[in-house]
């Protein structure tokens, strides 16, 4: 599975199934630098946010970074 299958499937059903992807993350169908970049990815759009760069987004105050060890 690619990383932007990751994303389409988190993205897509992430309303109805609290992103049901996360098993497909566990079983280690992604691999581990697959997963940095998914969270490199959201620490990007989270700085956009919080920065107050994203049109009708209010700036953040206390933001924190997403940190995690894959492997």
């Amino acid at each position: 599975m690619n990383l932007y299958s990751v994303f389409f499937f988190c993205g897509i059903f992430s309303i109805t199934y609290a992103c049901f992807g996360k098993s497909i993350l566990k079983a280690g169908a992604v691999s581990c630098q697959d997963k940095q970049t998914i969270l490199d990815e959201h620490n990007r759009l989270r700085q956009l946010i919080a920065l107050g760069q994203v049109h009708g987004q209010p700036s953040a105050t206390n933001m924190m970074e997403m940190v995690k060890k894959f492997c």
